[in-house]
Formats: C-alpha cells, structure tokens, sequence
C-alpha cells in the first residue's frame, strides 16, 4: 500500500488565511485554497501568494482524488465555509476519500447571525467522522496570552501546534 500525500485545504476566508499565516508549516506543503467569493480583491491582499480557486460543486472531482488524503480548515459562520462544506464531506464520503476536517465555531461575541449560521452547519456536520470543531472561545480561555486582534492567528497557532505536526498516515 502506498502512503497518501497530504493536501491541506483552506476553506473560504478562514481557510485561506490559515493558510497563508502559517507560511513556514505549508510552505513545502500541498495546498489547495477554494473561496466562495468571486471578487473580494479588498480583502484578498493579505491573502497574496496563495493561489485561489473559486469553489464550484461541478469541480469536486477536479479538487479531490482518492490519491491523496485531505486536511480541510474553515470557520463557520460565514458564507463560504459553511455553504460548502457538507457538499464536500458528501462528496469526499461518497468517494472513500481520506480527511480530517477542522472547523472553527466563533467567538460568542461575533454577531448573532454568524452564530447562528455555525449552529445549522453543526447540525449537519454532526452526521461525519473526522470533523473537529474548535471553540474560539474555549480556545482563548486555554491560551489567555492569544491576541484577539490577530483572529485568524489563534486558530493557526492551535491547530498546527496540537493537531498537524504530530499527524500521519
């Protein structure tokens, strides 16, 4: 049996800046970055160096192949990452396709129309193995010295230090 390279996929904004933050653990690393959004350019010039790639049901089968396993990583609550993401655990499934799935549920905070676009995706999320959701607020109150300014750097520092460097198949 042959070992399956691994694909990190960045999810929607999230996604796509835990990605791009963590640039010293991807840098040699496959990755494939989907965003909902076909014309955010006021947001994406943090996100400049990563390709992007607009999320489209139809090309499920050009992002994901059996020959690899897949690390997906998005926030719910927004647009992009919870509209997408049981299409793609079906189709991963349906397939016998490999992930692991890390999802990130917001700060009690954050507005309630993103928390409540969280909780539906939860439901849902509830029939799949391999889906992790990190609280942002357990989170925080694990790591109090995290900045809040810096949002999408908590989750990076979180999942890469206690979930991705010690992973294998």
């Amino acid at each position: 049996m042959s070992l399956l390279r691994t694909v990190y996929v960045g999810i929607g904004g999230a996604g796509g800046y835990i990605i791009k933050s963590h640039d010293n653990f991807f840098r040699d690393k496959l990755y494939l970055y989907l965003d909902g959004e076909k014309d955010l350019r006021h947001i994406f010039d943090e996100l400049i160096g990563i390709k992007r790639n607009i999320y489209d049901k139809q090309n499920l089968s050009a992002y994901f192949h059996k020959e690899n396993r897949y690390e997906l990583f998005l926030g719910l609550g927004g647009k992009t990452g919870s509209s997408c993401i049981i299409e793609i655990l079906d189709f991963l499934n349906s397939n016998g396709i490999y992930y692991k799935c890390y999802c990130f549920y917001p700060y009690s905070f954050e507005p309630n129309t993103r928390i409540s676009v969280a909780d539906k995706t939860l439901v849902s999320l509830k029939q799949y193995q391999g889906v992790t959701v990190l609280y942002m607020d357990e989170i925080k109150k694990r790591y109090t010295n995290l900045n809040l300014a810096s949002v999408f750097s908590i989750p990076n520092e979180v999942l890469v230090k206690n979930y991705l460097k010690n992973d294998s198949v």
